[in-house]
């Protein structure tokens, strides 16, 4: 291990300093998890020292590849690996070496995916990929800096405090991802069931029939302005998690949730229409919520990347809109569509809405009894 003059000789330690025994202590920590003086050089400048320790866990092999040697390893072209690297979220990566070597599976899963698929399609499903990834990303980093850097900033720890927070963070993140695989193959699975079930037209399988529906809480732009930054997180946590809940209980699916409302779609209209209700139901009781509003329609969809688009969607994008809070609003087609007798459909009357050629017949959706 270097000793102090060593440190202090590269810069990275003044013995006068008020901090001098945390910043000695950091580095012997630091030292001992196996970085050199050179990368500590290297984490100081880039104002990355304290987090240097997990970074290596994070990143076990540093040594990097350019475009041209990761085209070699691949046998992809240098311009393929660029388009990919793109679609996948990323800016351009600079001249020299940059990759690293695990990239090299990633990129020759992507050349096996494009003996499978075209290159076009490869590259798509990158981009969703890609997305997917960066949002699982950001949620951690944030959930590190909430539950607790939050804490270690507030107690005014040392900076060897956050380097030991920061190796047990990367070392249960890089065990979070070994859940990705079967965690995907049990949704591979669901989304198979369900693609089969809201199948439509044999000769178009990017069209769909199915229930859309979008919940949104109600007065959610004025109140938040209002609230607590935390106050606000809280609120966005606690819905995400009743959704997920509910829908995943009844066979749907969140397609996507933009802040205060949810996009969620189901093949089965009596399953679409329960959590419709469930959702504005559990909402309405919910201490920390401030209730919702729904809207709902069953229809045909083109089906692409995980999302849905039409007219169908569109429409139920109205609905949630026109509804007021506690109600949810359906067309027509899923009023009629319904089986066993559980819910009462009550005319709302006809609505010019834009996109729309014609008057859209509108019901209000409740339980029956």
């Amino acid at each position: 291990m270097p000793d102090p003059e060593q440190f202090e000789a590269a810069g990275l330690y003044d013995p006068t300093a008020a901090d001098a025994d945390d910043r000695l202590a950091l580095l012997r920590y630091l030292s001992e998890a196996g970085a050199t003086i050179e990368e500590m050089i290297q984490a100081a400048d880039a104002d990355r020292l304290a987090p240097l320790a997990g970074d290596r866990i994070l990143r076990p092999d540093s040594r990097r590849l350019t475009v041209d040697e990761m085209a070699e390893e691949t046998g992809l072209e240098a311009d393929t690996i660029l388009r990919l690297w793109q679609a996948a979220g990323f800016a351009p990566p600079p001249e020299g070496p940059f990759f690293y070597r695990e990239d090299v599976a990633t990129f020759m899963a992507f050349h096996a995916g494009r003996d499978l698929l075209s290159a076009g399609a490869t590259q798509h499903l990158t981009r969703v990929v890609g997305a997917a990834m960066g949002r699982i990303a950001e949620a951690a980093v944030s959930s590190f800096l909430l539950n607790v850097e939050a804490d270690l900033v507030n107690r005014g720890a040392p900076d060897l405090d956050y380097a030991r927070a920061n190796v047990e963070a990367m070392v249960a993140l890089r065990g979070l991802t070994s859940i990705f695989e079967p965690l995907f193959h049990h949704h591979l699975e669901a989304a198979i069931r369900r693609s089969m079930m809201a199948r439509s037209d044999p000769r178009r399988l990017d069209i769909v029939t199915l229930a859309v529906g979008f919940v949104d809480l109600v007065a959610f732009t004025s109140l938040s302005q209002e609230m607590t930054a935390e106050d606000l997180g809280r609120l966005v946590t606690d819905f995400e998690e009743l959704t997920n809940r509910i829908v995943g209980e009844l066979g749907g699916r969140v397609v996507k949730t933009i802040g205060d409302e949810v996009m969620f779609a189901a093949a089965d209209p009596d399953a679409a229409c329960e959590v419709a209700l469930r959702l504005v139901e559990e909402t309405g009781s919910h201490p920390g919520l401030f209730g919702a509003r729904g809207g709902l329609a069953l229809g045909d969809a083109v089906w692409r990347d995980g999302d849905y688009f039409g007219s169908s969607v569109n429409l139920g994008a109205r609905l949630v809109a026109l509804a007021d809070p506690g109600t949810v609003l359906v067309n027509d087609r899923l009023s009629r569509s319904t089986a066993g007798g559980a819910f009462s459909f009550s005319p709302a009357g006809q609505r010019w809405l834009k996109g729309f050629g014609e008057a859209v017949d509108i019901f209000e959706l409740t339980r029956r009894g």
